[in-house]
């Protein structure tokens, strides 16, 4: 890669970085409502409400990451840019970097898909359970 583009390389990653960010934090947000309305209409906690706790804190975990990885990106991309301008050569540190903006996104891709999991087997236990009138779930 030649040395006075090699900067930009960081840059390039950050459009599917943001996006990742805005999805997880809509869906965080939907969480954060669901759970209000659990608690407004008098909802002991319980299972339900211990449930999207735990998915809450993979949706923390996630944003975490992914602001992590964010700064780390753009620090690599600041600091090849600054090094471009006075002809200097950090392509370690940005290297670096990089890499670990990389292992944060990939974490928190585990994190969402542990959460995506959860809300699976919740939908599943819903479907395998009779509705709260007594008659069985449609299949």
């Amino acid at each position: 890669m030649e040395g006075t583009n090699f900067w930009l390389t960081p840059l390039a990653l950050l459009p599917g970085v943001g996006l990742l960010v805005m999805s997880t934090a809509a869906r965080f947000g939907q969480l954060h409502a669901e759970l209000h309305h659990h608690l407004e209409h008098g909802d002991a906690p319980g299972p339900g409400v211990e449930h999207l706790l735990r998915r809450a804190t993979r949706f923390r975990n996630a944003l975490v990451s992914l602001y992590l990885s964010v700064a780390a990106l753009a620090v690599a991309s600041l600091a090849g840019g600054i090094a471009a301008l006075w002809s200097l050569s950090v392509t370690v540190p940005v290297v670096v970097l990089t890499a670990v903006a990389v292992l944060a996104v990939a974490y928190a891709a585990y994190e969402l898909i542990q959460e995506s999991r959860m809300l699976l087997e919740l939908i599943c236990a819903h479907v395998h359970t009779p509705s709260h009138s007594g008659e069985p779930p449609d299949r």
